[in-house]
Order: C-alpha cells, then sequence, then structure tokens
C-alpha cells in the first residue's frame, strides 16, 4: 500500500471502521502522515501566535488514529483493548512491538489477511483474481468453462456467438442467428 493510498483509506474509506484489519504499512503511513502534519501545524500555530488549528487537526484524526491502531492490532491477532496499555508507563512498548510485527498470514477472528491470497501463506486465491482461481467461478482466462456440461456461459449458445453448437440460445432464441 503506497503512501497515498494509506492516508486516503484511513481518513475516507475507514475513518470510524473499527473491524477487520489493517497492514503494516497502512497503520505506519498514517501515522507518519499525522506526525509531520502535526510538526508543520506546530510550527505554524507558533508563528501565528495561536495552536487552535493544530488542536482542530488532532481532533479530526483522533478516531481514525484510534480506528486504524485497533485494525492494526486485529492483524496481528490481538483485541483493539489493548489500545488502553499505553496508560500505563512503559507498558506501550508492547503495543510498539505488536505494531511493528508482520500481521498474522491466515484469517484469523477478526477476518482474511488484508495482504491477499496464496503467495502469502493463506492457500486458495491470490489478491485480484491473478493465479490460481480465477474469482466468482469464472473459467481462467484463455480456458474454456469447465463443469458446464458444454454450455455456453450466461446462457449464450456455442461459441464465437454462434447459437446452436453446445448450448442455449440466450433469451429463448433457437440459436440459428447468422446461420440463415
Amino acid at each position: 500500500m503506497s503512501f497515498q493510498d494509506a492516508v486516503t483509506t484511513v481518513l475516507t474509506k475507514k475513518y470510524a471502521d473499527f473491524s477487520g484489519r489493517a497492514r503494516r504499512s497502512e497503520y505506519w503511513y498514517y501515522t507518519a502522515a499525522v506526525v509531520l502534519v502535526a510538526v508543520l501545524l506546530q510550527i505554524v500555530g507558533s508563528i501565528m501566535g495561536t495552536q487552535i488549528i493544530y488542536y482542530v487537526f488532532i481532533l479530526a484524526t483522533l478516531v481514525p488514529g484510534i480506528a486504524v491502531g485497533v485494525r492494526r492490532l486485529h492483524d496481528t491477532g490481538h483485541s483493539g483493548w489493548w489500545l488502553l496499555i499505553v496508560f500505563i508507563p512503559f507498558a506501550g512498548l508492547v503495543l510498539l512491538y505488536w505494531c511493528v510485527l508482520d500481521g498474522e498470514p491466515a484469517t484469523n477472528q477478526y477476518g482474511p489477511s488484508p495482504k491477499g491470497g496464496a503467495e502469502y501463506g493463506q492457500g486458495g486465491q491470490a489478491p485480484y483474481g491473478q493465479g490460481g482461481q480465477a474469482p466468482y467461478g469464472q473459467a481462467p482466462y484463455g480456458q474454456a468453462p469447465q463443469g458446464q456440461g458444454g454450455q455456453a456461459p450466461y446462457g449464450q449458445g456455442g461459441q464465437g456467438g454462434q447459437g446452436g453448437q453446445g448450448g442455449q440460445a440466450p433469451y429463448g432464441q433457437d440459436g440459428n442467428w447468422g446461420q440463415r
């Protein structure tokens, strides 16, 4: 996940989403962006003589920051309630350790791995339908459908648009179009 993708995902698509899992890149890119902007707003606030912009920014990023932290802990197999450990002196180092760890490669109680499929040790389908079994039961690109008894997909008859050759023509037609 790129820097821009991580920040836009956390701030728009998953602003207050506490379920599921977040990759390390999503968590750390978002954290880096928030720290960078916070430092810049502190500098701007010092020049302007007021820190109101900084405080508004911190309030605006509080909920998505907690949400991405919970999802990151879910990726490592821990409950989001472990975020409360930061209130115990020096115990936050455990939280830092968990956030640095790679997530569990297989599906856990919080959902499937955000990294994807087979190449990450999960078995099954690779992300975006690449490799292995094609998504939604479709035949892989360039191969004929399997197990449909010679019937073309979507009720279309035959091959190459010529009905009547091994299937049922769509919309109840006789399947002899183009042959009259």
